[in-house]
């Protein structure tokens, strides 16, 4: 996989602890790791976490196991958000993009759960 598949991945986890509200350290700890270095690691991505570690993450979170991998489009004009976007960092961005993934997953949720009632 490309750099930029895993740097997405890399802003998706973080967005997803942010999210939470936990720290790298519990995130860390409820995967089984000692410490939060390897879920530091993940975030910048310096190193990628194990197909086995992705899975865990979205049982834990709650979320689809594809999440980690969607592709969302990083065009900004796309989604009429270039103004937003402008004078960011790309990291900025991919964070805003992840956040913005998981929004939108948890509102696809909760709109199929109305359905079911």
């Amino acid at each position: 996989m490309s750099d930029m598949v895993y740097r997405k991945i890399a802003a998706k986890i973080r967005a997803l602890r942010d999210f939470k509200n936990i720290t790298q350290t519990e995130l860390a700890k409820k995967l089984g790791f000692k410490s939060g270095t390897s879920v530091g690691y993940w975030e910048s991505a310096k190193k990628k976490p194990s197909p086995e570690t992705l899975a865990a993450m979205a049982d834990l979170f709650d979320i689809p196991r594809n999440y980690f991998f969607k592709e969302f489009a990083n065009n900004a004009e796309e989604y009429g958000t270039a103004q937003i976007k402008e004078g960011l960092t790309e990291e900025d961005v991919l964070y805003l993009d992840a956040m913005a993934d998981l929004v939108r997953e948890i509102k696809g949720r909760k709109n199929a759960t109305k359905g079911d009632v």
